[in-house]
């Protein structure tokens, strides 16, 4: 036997197995479950809502042949439809320690209207950085809304400037600290 003839047959002989495997799944009929559905919600505790569901025996040879389909408890569905409502409540991105987590609310109280942004993303291809900021890609140099210029994209911060005020948007914080460019 060739080498060309063993490397055809390591390939043949699993694909013929998965094709064997197949049809006899194919032959067997589908499993799939049945959509749950909750028409009567009375919850019963916890322990009613996990323990299996009683079921008939089966009263001819096609009822034993038939995929077993088994019943969702209404409490289950009740905590699968509560769960479902709650709100995602922590970014588990966000930094636990360290400066940007410490970082609170904007640092001037002068009611500067700062940008609605977030800073969501910083990349490097070749030598500069681009920052995703507020949905759109930027560098340094880019000006915004013909009024902010982005002064520095760093590893994890973009410092943006207007007329009087600088702002820092780091990653992870949703806070923008800004300050007065006069103020040092």
């Amino acid at each position: 036997m060739t080498p060309r003839d063993k490397k055809a047959l390591y390939v043949l002989v699993p694909g013929a197995l998965v094709l064997v495997w197949k049809l006899i799944g194919l032959a067997g009929g589908s499993s799939t479950p049945a959509p749950a559905s909750a028409e009567s919600a009375s919850p019963q505790g916890l322990a009613a809502a996990i323990s299996p569901p009683v079921e008939a025996a089966p009263t001819s040879p096609a009822d034993a042949r038939a995929p077993r389909v088994e019943a969702i408890s209404p409490a289950v569905l009740m905590l699968q439809e509560k769960r479902l409502k709650l709100r995602w409540t922590r970014d588990p991105f966000a930094p636990v320690f360290g400066p940007a987590a410490s970082a609170g609310v904007a640092s001037s109280g002068d009611g500067n209207p700062a940008p609605p942004w977030r800073l969501t993303g910083i990349s490097r291809q070749g030598g500069r950085r681009i920052a995703i900021l507020g949905g759109r890609l930027v560098t340094e140099g880019v000006v915004l809304d013909d009024r902010y210029r982005v002064i520095r994209v760093a590893d994890r911060e973009v410092v943006v400037r207007d007329d009087a005020w600088e702002y820092r948007f780091a990653l992870g914080v949703e806070a923008v600290e800004s300050r007065r460019l006069g103020d040092r």
